[in-house]
């Protein structure tokens, strides 16, 4: 998985990305449009998704005024694409999370 945090003139952008072996192993493709930000494999079932949400503006009329209280992204892959990465990989799987707002990092073996 790749993670980055962009800052530009028009604010932050989070950037959560599959590792390129995970789309390899599992001979991933990008998804129909309408399917949003997933790949899926080579029945045209979704194999891998990436959801984003953002919720409770607060503020004023003014657009600038404007933030988001609670927003988030997670990158959800099926077990069998999984277990086909990991056959590529030198190491265990591995759950990862992590809070940006306060910068937690939680790295969780696969049992």
């Amino acid at each position: 998985m790749g993670f980055n945090i962009v800052r530009d003139a028009f604010g932050v952008l989070e950037v959560l990305t599959p590792h390129p072996v995970l789309i390899l192993a599992a001979g991933l493709e990008p998804a129909p449009f309408e399917q949003g930000l997933a790949l899926s494999d080579e029945k045209g079932e979704l194999a891998l998704v990436c959801r984003v949400w953002r919720e409770s503006l607060l503020g004023t009329d003014e657009i600038e005024d404007h933030e988001h209280r609670l927003e988030g992204m997670e990158l959800l892959a099926r077990e069998d694409v999984i277990t086909r990465a990991a056959a590529w990989s030198t190491g265990d799987p591995v759950t990862v999370s992590m809070t940006t707002g306060g910068l937690d990092l939680t790295i969780t073996p696969e049992s």
